[in-house]
C-alpha cells in the first residue's frame, strides 16, 4: 500500500533529523557514516559524569549500527515491519489528534459546576479508609527544617512557608492540604510517625535520608465511611471532573464523526 510506504518513509526520515548537516567543523562527538553525535546532543540527555557519557556514546553507536545494518538487510520491506508502523503510527495520530482536540476545546468548570459535580458524584469522594488531611515539607538544610518547624508551631504554617520559599534552593518538595490514605502510612518511617500525630499537631523534623528533612503538620482525621468538605478536597474534584468531562466530550465527538464518514458494520 501507498500508505505504508509512505508511513515508513516518514518514520525513516525522523530519525535521521538533527543527525546530519555539515559537520566540517568538527564540532561533533561521534560519526557513523553519515550519521553524527553532537556534545549539545549528549548533554541534553547525560550528566557529565564520564562513565554515563560513554554508556550513552556506546548505545548510541550500537542503535546507528542496528540501524545501517537493518535496512542493509531490506527490513524496510519486511510485512511484518509495515504492520508494526502502520499500528504506530495510526495510535500517535490518534493520540495526537486527541491531545490537539481537547486543547482546542479546553474544559474551564466554573466553582458551582465543581461543587455540583462533588455533591452528584459524592461517593467518588467518600473514603474506604481511614485518611487525613496533611501540610508536608521537605528541606535540605536540617538547621533551616527546625528554623520552619519552629515559626510553623509558633505562628502559622504558610507564613512560615512564605518565607522559607525566599530561597528555592532549599525547598524539595511541599504538599498542601494533600490527602495521604491509610495503606500509605504503612509505607516508611514517616509516614508511620504521622499515624500517632493529633489534628493540629505539628511533627518535629525528620531526616529520611542525606539532607532530607521533613515537617508535616496533620490537619484532619478521617475515618473510614466519612467525606471531606469540598474545599478540602477541591483539587481533586477539579482533576477528577476534568477526567470525566473529557471522556464524555470526546463520546460526543465520536458521535458527532459517524454522520461524516462511510461506516459498515457486517
Amino acid at each position: 500500500m501507498r500508505s505504508l510506504s509512505l508511513v515508513i518513509s516518514f518514520f525513516l526520515a525522523l530519525s535521521l533529523i538533527g543527525c546530519n548537516g555539515d559537520h566540517s567543523d568538527k564540532s561533533y562527538r561521534v560519526r557513523v557514516e553519515d550519521n553524527y553525535l553532537t556534545d549539545e546532543e549528549i548533554n541534553a540527555h547525560v550528566s557529565n559524569d564520564s562513565l554515563n557519557r560513554n554508556a550513552y556514546i556506546k548505545n548510541w553507536i550500537n542503535s546507528e549500527l542496528y540501524y545501517m545494518e537493518a535496512l542493509d538487510n531490506n527490513v524496510q520491506d519486511d510485512p511484518e515491519l509495515k504492520r508494526i508502523l502502520d499500528k504506530a503510527t495510526r495510535e500517535l495520530v490518534n493520540a495526537f489528534w486527541i491531545k490537539k482536540y481537547l486543547a482546542q476545546n479546553k474544559i474551564v468548570p466554573t466553582d458551582s459546576e465543581l461543587r455540583a459535580f462533588f455533591l452528584e458524584k459524592k461517593e467518588l469522594f467518600t473514603f474506604s479508609e481511614d485518611s487525613r488531611l496533611i501540610n508536608m515539607i521537605t528541606l535540605q538544610d536540617y538547621s533551616k527544617a527546625w528554623e520552619f518547624r519552629n515559626s510553623a508551631v509558633d505562628g502559622d504554617w504558610s507564613a512560615a512557608l512564605t518565607i522559607i520559599k525566599r530561597d528555592s534552593s532549599l525547598l524539595l518538595k511541599e504538599l498542601s492540604s494533600s490527602i495521604i490514605c491509610q495503606h500509605d502510612l504503612a509505607k516508611g518511617a514517616l509516614m508511620r510517625m504521622i499515624l500517632g500525630m493529633n489534628p493540629g499537631e505539628i511533627s518535629p523534623v525528620f531526616a529520611e535520608g542525606d539532607n532530607l528533612f521533613t515537617v508535616v503538620k496533620l490537619i484532619k482525621f478521617y475515618g473510614a465511611g466519612s467525606s471531606p468538605e469540598f474545599e478540602e478536597v477541591k483539587n481533586d474534584v477539579e482533576r477528577i471532573y476534568r477526567e470525566w468531562r473529557s471522556k464524555e466530550l470526546l463520546e460526543e465527538y465520536s458521535n458527532s464523526l459517524y454522520s461524516k464518514y462511510d461506516i459498515e458494520i457486517k
